[in-house]
This record gives structure tokens, sequence and C-alpha cells, in this order.
């Protein structure tokens, strides 16, 4: 009688507990795969949305990601016109005497800021990128104040920056999520400049001297996997391999980061992974193509009785391959209706929700400009009314 409640027990207990079990592997579609490195994260880049993470808030040593903040920094020097690629950077002792991955600057020498951002993009360059931060701030202690003064506006609120080329310190740390904040920043504020060179392959330096250079990427896998168009690599001994990899297919793009793999061939194969992930699973919607209208509006002494809103590029939402449209609400916020306003005039967001979540936002324009009402209009149009 013992033996036969005891079976009866365990078999309750099984046939109770097995159904959590397969619920819980179902709820967990993300978890279906293996990452083998300690952190990883995808996103998607448009909406920024977090489709996979592992540990992504677990700090780590970035090691030459790091670099990916310095490319910001400089870009955004192109972008106000402080600095321009045809720049002529004269080197210091200090970019000089850099170890680890190099172009073998000497002191004095002179390279042009485009060729120094391409040694940095294409094959981590740690003498580059510190010529370029002491041409561009004057010293490398100012330009890594403004990369964590950048770190804190981005929202990477678990990062520290020591230095410019990710060499290892202690204090020098990150995570996979705020690594893949600023992966998302780069490419939204400067994706056509700086793809341009996280594309390269392999290109040389010093070509008109005796003694051209070979660049080669330090991203093998922009030779091995499709769409693959950035963004950065790191290794140190203490930080394993990262990469903060993008890839764009079928109108969409995602950003897989891997931080502390055991060796390159297993962080390639988990970016790999993560990216078939997203580009098997999900599927781009476009809702409104560049320059549709998208909803009329009165603007507050305006000439015009009527403003078209447009967006200056396609509006699309990533949804999971079996969701429907249907799903979605799309709200409009307008910031500002009242004339005069540029049509390069941002004045308001169109905002793709499902179920209270933003998926993606995009800005809103007039589709021309809006010119304000004179006295003379205003009292033209009483007039009118008066006849």
């Amino acid at each position: 009688m013992k033996k036969t409640l005891i079976f009866s027990f365990i078999f309750i207990l099984i046939y109770t507990l097995c159904p959590i079990n397969v619920l819980a592997d179902n709820q967990k579609e993300e978890l279906a795969f293996n990452i083998n490195s300690p952190s990883a994260i995808l996103m998607e880049y448009t909406s920024g949305q977090i489709i996979y993470a592992k540990q992504e808030e677990r700090r780590m040593y970035p090691a030459s990601m790091t670099k990916m903040m310095s490319m910001y920094l400089l870009l955004e020097c192109i972008e106000m016109k402080t600095h321009s690629f045809d720049d002529i950077v004269t080197v210091s002792s200090f970019a000089s005497s850099m170890g680890g991955s190099q172009i073998f600057l000497k002191e004095n020498e002179r390279m042009s800021f485009e060729d120094l951002f391409t040694a940095v993009s294409v094959a981590s360059a740690n003498d580059a990128v510190v010529a370029l931060a002491e041409h561009t701030y004057g010293s490398v202690e100012i330009f890594i104040d403004k990369m964590n003064e950048k770190a804190k506006l981005f929202g990477m609120n678990n990062t520290n920056f020591v230095n410019t080329t990710g060499f290892h310190d202690e204090n020098h740390y990150t995570t996979a999520y705020d690594m893949s904040l600023l992966s998302r920043k780069l490419l939204t504020d400067y994706k056509d400049i700086l793809l341009k060179y996280t594309s390269i392959y392999e290109t040389y330096l010093r070509e008109d001297t005796k003694n051209p250079f070979w660049l080669v990427t330090t991203n093998k896998l922009l030779s091995t996997y499709e769409g693959m168009d950035g963004l950065k690599t790191g290794y140190t001994s203490e930080s394993g391999y990262n990469l903060s990899a993008t890839a764009s297919r079928n109108n969409m793009r995602f950003i897989a980061i891997v931080m502390g793999g055991a060796t390159s061939k297993s962080r390639n194969a988990d970016i790999t992974t993560l990216l078939n992930y997203g580009f098997n699973s999900y599927k781009s919607v476009t809702l409104y193509k560049q320059n549709d209208v998208i909803r009329e509006v009165i603007f507050s002494n305006s000439k015009e009785k009527i403003t078209s809103l447009i967006s200056k590029e396609d509006i699309n939402v990533i949804l999971k391959r079996n969701e429907n449209i249907d799903k979605l609400t799309i709200n409009i916020d307008i910031f500002d209706n009242t004339a005069p306003k540029s049509k390069d005039t941002i004045i308001g967001k169109l905002l793709i929700q499902s179920n209270g979540t933003t998926l993606a936002e995009y800005n809103l324009y007039p589709k021309d400009d809006i010119t304000k009402l004179t006295f003379w209009d205003i009292l033209y149009n009483y007039l009118k009314i008066l006849i």
C-alpha cells in the first residue's frame, strides 16, 4: 500500500510539473537557441526594441568596442564642421607610442583625418584614434571627458571610459545593453557616412609611398554574412572576444552584440545565430512611403488653410512573422502648429504602438514651407468676410 501511494504521488507530481515546464519553454521562444558568450543582446534598429538579451546589464570590458564612442565624437566634429576629412593631422610622440593594433605612425608624421579614421574603422588602430583625439580636442584627457559626457547623455548608465582605445583598465567598463544604445545612436546620427568606412573589408594607406600599408578588417563576418556592414570588434585577454555587428536585409536592420566570447570563432557564431534569428523571425511592414501625406492639419496664423504632414523616410514597423498589422495603433503627436515653419522643421512625431508599447517613432514635417499671416493678410481676409 505504501509503495502504491508513493508511486501515485510521484506520478501526480510529474504530471503536474510537466505542463508548467512546457509553458515556460513556449513563453521563452527567444531562448530556444544557444548563445555561448556570457553577455549578448539583439536589437531591432528602427524601434530600438530588444529582441533577445542574455546578462545584458553585466559589467564587461569593451576592449576596442570603445572606439565606437571615439568614432561618434570624430564624426560629430565633421558634422559640426569644426574639422574636415581633408584635415592633415600631425602625429604626436604620445600617439606614435601606442601598442596593440596600429598602423605604426611615426612622431611628426602627417596623415589625413580620413585616412586615420579609416584605420580606426577597419583595423582598430590605436595610434590613429589617439592622434585624432588630440587633433580634435587638443588632448586625450579632454576627449575622454567628452566620451563620458556623451555616455551619460545616451543613457549608458553602466559605462565608464578611461581611455580612447579600449586598453584594459579595471575602471574602463560597459555592458552589452549600453553598447547597443551607442551602436544605435551611431547609426541613427551618422549611418551613411559611418557605414562607408565600417563596411570596408580591406584597403591601403600610404599608397603613394614606397611602403604602402595594407589594412584588413578585424570583422571577418563582413565577407561571409549577407548584409553586414559594421560595426566594431574588440579583444583583450581580460575582455575576451567582443563584437557589435549590424546587418540589413529586406528593409530590416538588426544590431547584435556579444561580449566575453571564448574565441573569435565562437563570437562570430553567436553573432550569426542572433542575426539569423532576427531576420528569420521578423518581417518589415511599410505603412507609409517617403513623402506620403500622413495627415492634414490647420496651423495657427498661417496663410495656408491646411498643411499636409509627411515623413522624409519610409515608415516601417517590424513584426513577428505570424503577427497581423491590425494589432497596431498609430498616434500622431504635434509639438507646434503655429506659423511660420520651414518644411525642414520637425513639427511632430508619428508613434506606432502595440498594447501601449511604442514599436517605432518617426519625425513629421510640413510638406511645404508654412508662411505667417501678415497684418495686411488679416485685414484682407476680414474685409472679404464683410463684403
